[in-house]
């Protein structure tokens, strides 16, 4: 019985770790998403080939 019990407190354990694991690396590829995001260009070229930027110069 107390090899039951040890056993059962073993396998807790061990899916508990390996849901924390998860977890952890599902919140670094959230963050990592929001970062790239963030930090994604955002100028767009318009559609008739001509680039805003250098209108300016």
């Amino acid at each position: 019985m107390r090899y039951l019990l040890l056993m059962l407190v073993t396998a807790v354990l061990i899916v508990a770790d390996f849901a924390k694991e998860m977890n952890e690396q599902e919140i670094e590829g959230l963050l990592n998403s929001a970062i790239n995001d963030q930090f994604e260009s955002t100028y767009v070229k318009p559609m008739d080939g001509t680039d805003e930027r250098s209108s300016f110069v």
